[in-house]
């Protein structure tokens, strides 16, 4: 329950976040960016690239991230953090962008 000082502030004890959790984010955002391919390339067409790259990019990184926790093992909190702001960014991103030059 508690924790030395020690071990509060050593840089070299990267805890990992688990397997499952990392591998069930991937294939989600993996599943939202390929979904958000499909209906923006449905709804839209070619009119609105940002938001069909944006998921594009989603997807893949989704997927290299997923085939690198399965290879391996699970990643740092701190990477895994990372990377789930990085695809909330382009989840959000495109969308912010475009409302700003209506």
């Amino acid at each position: 329950m508690f924790e030395s000082g020690r071990a509060l502030f050593d840089p070299t004890a990267d805890e990992h976040v688990t397997r499952r959790w990392a591998l069930s984010l991937y294939g989600w955002y993996g599943f939202i960016g390929l979904f958000g391919v499909a209906v923006g390339l449905w709804k839209y067409g070619v009119s609105q690239p940002i938001h069909i790259a944006a998921s594009a990019a989603a997807f893949l990184l989704s997927l290299v991230w997923l085939r690198t926790t399965l290879k391996s093992g699970p990643p740092t909190r701190r990477g895994f953090s990372l990377r789930l702001v990085i695809l909330m960014l382009l989840g959000v991103g495109p969308s912010y962008i475009s409302g700003l030059y209506k």
